[in-house]
């Protein structure tokens, strides 16, 4: 959109001011000032102008070290944090003020807590509070903003009731494996076993049999040999045969004792907030499930929330771990109200922290590549990324050394964080782009010469001095304005990105090129 605007829109409204003979000939605007005919041996400073910036950033990565975690901002090192209404109209300022002034109310705080206060507006349309700040236990934070907002929070009121002792279990629960095993079981009970061959055998006549008897054998004639006794001999029985239309089952593997029913119960909870309902939605139910099942160590095997109801079922806890469970959730009754209290740890930081680098990283690889394919030429994209990494660098240097000058033009302890992460990409594209546009005009001076000399560096960066120093004083009184009457939100963000301005324009003509000029010397 910008390249829109300043291919079409600008050139558009010149050609309109021109018609309207707004502009003529000897204006201003269009006359070459001084600036496009000044000749300055920028190069022969190269040397000067390394020092400088080295011993800056020396300087700024040893207070980075020496600073190590301090350095990083809440959602980069762990904390926690609030969302809450107040009954009544404040601003952001009023609000840090009232926070910072009960810190000391709360045992167990450091002296120095680290928090931000932003707006942010609910779901329902009204607006709230959300405090991030470095304490690392909730009940702290909420007692510490109870103290600030005495009788401005608004208060709620919790009662939770059994409403059944059971309730059929979930499917994918371990009861539910009893109604599909029970049948199987009790088919292998009914199978006969394998050494019932002493069982006697119940005598099977089929239907021909019983119309037409059959008569009784006749008995061996003669008398028995002396010692034995007289035996009738009996027809085979035929066995029966397997109805088809009774499959026996499968015996299943395991034993009873793998069949464990959980126990159930369902709690009726209402909350009322300031004597008003409060509708509770499933998940907020099972996160208050969650939260007292952490506080109170149980071990429950399943919640299910019903928000039409405002009713939650938990499995496989008893009767007094039940009673337990209750007395954890109506310890908030009569507490002041929160939306939303959240914690984040180290871990999450960590990664979102592994990110932001990875995303500075990837940009000066694809930088690198960029221009190394735009300038036919890979000491172009190595000595833009030289630039950058010194721009990032000054500015970090530039937030280490802020805890020292607190108080001075409005500057405060800063820290790293991800809006600071997100300023110096935007510093990167910046700078980036003062650098392409003095590197495209040593190309047109350089022509078809194979070498790059100080004297072509000198013309390139003084034919583009004007263009340079207009884009970013512009620039500057932009983020000038945010710095200084931006608000909290952004005060570092906007901090980040002054220094970066200013640092930005200085390497492109201080760093960029002469890196150019000394890895062409070297080749």
């Amino acid at each position: 959109m910008s390249m829109f605007t300043a291919i079409y829109a600008s050139r558009g409204l010149f050609a309109i001011a021109a018609g309207l003979k707004w502009i003529k000939e000897t204006s201003w605007c269009l006359q070459q000032g001084r600036l496009n005919r000044i000749n300055v041996e920028f190069i022969s400073k190269a040397k000067f102008t390394a020092v400088f910036s080295a011993i800056i950033i020396v300087a700024g990565l040893a207070l980075t070290v020496n600073r190590q975690s301090e350095m990083l901002a809440i959602d980069l090192s762990g904390g926690t944090s609030a969302i809450f209404q107040l009954n009544e109209s404040m601003e952001a300022q009023e609000v840090e003020t009232a926070i910072e002034s009960k810190i000391d109310s709360v045992e167990g705080l450091p002296e120095a807590v680290q928090y931000t206060v932003t707006s942010v507006d609910l779901t329902d349309g009204r607006s709230a509070w959300r405090v991030n700040t470095d304490i690392v236990d909730q009940s702290k934070l909420q007692l510490l903003l109870a103290n600030a907002f005495p009788g401005k929070l608004p208060v709620q009121s919790i009662s939770v009731t059994k409403v059944a002792g059971a309730a059929e279990a979930p499917e994918d629960d371990a009861s539910s494996a009893v109604e599909r095993v029970m049948p199987q079981f009790v088919a292998y009970q009914e199978e006969a076993p394998e050494d019932a061959a002493t069982e006697e055998k119940p005598e099977v006549v089929s239907e021909e049999e019983s119309e037409n008897p059959a008569e009784p054998a006749p008995a061996n004639e003669g008398p028995a040999a002396p010692g034995e006794e007289a035996t009738v001999p009996v027809p085979p029985l035929p066995m029966p045969e397997p109805s088809p239309e009774i499959p026996l089952e499968e015996p299943v593997e395991g034993t009873s004792e793998d069949i464990v029913e959980l126990q159930s119960v369902t709690l009726q909870v209402e909350q009322k907030i300031d004597g008003e309902d409060s509708e509770l939605s499933a998940s907020v139910l099972e996160g208050m499930i969650d939260a007292a099942q952490t506080e109170t160590g149980l071990e429950i095997g399943k919640v299910e929330g019903n928000s039409a109801d405002q009713q939650v079922t938990i499995y496989g806890l008893d009767d007094s771990q039940v009673d337990i469970l209750i007395a954890e959730l109506i310890k908030t009754d009569g507490s002041p109200h929160f939306e939303e209290t959240q914690k984040f740890g180290a871990t999450i930081a960590g990664d979102m922290t592994k990110l932001g680098t990875y995303a500075i990283v990837f940009s000066f690889i694809g930088i690198i590549t960029y221009i190394w394919l735009r300038f036919q030429h890979v000491s172009f994209g190595i000595a833009a990324v030289v630039a950058l990494v010194h721009d990032v660098l000054v500015t970090l240097a530039a937030i280490a050394i802020s805890k020292y000058l607190a108080g001075f033009l409005m500057i405060e302890d800063f820290k790293i964080s991800l809006p600071v992460i997100a300023a110096f990409l935007t510093i990167i594209g910046y700078s980036l782009n003062d650098t392409i546009v003095v590197f495209d005009r040593v190309r047109e001076v350089r022509g078809k010469n194979r070498e790059i000399t100080a004297d072509m560096l000198n013309r390139s960066v003084n034919s583009t001095l004007s263009r340079t120093l207009l884009t970013s004083l512009t620039t500057l009184f932009v983020v000038a304005t945010l710095y200084f009457i931006g608000g909290s939100g952004i005060h570092s963000f906007a901090f980040a990105l002054v220094i970066g301005v200013v640092v930005g324009t200085y390497s492109s003509i201080f760093v960029a090129s002469p890196t150019l000029l000394l890895l062409n010397k070297k080749k």
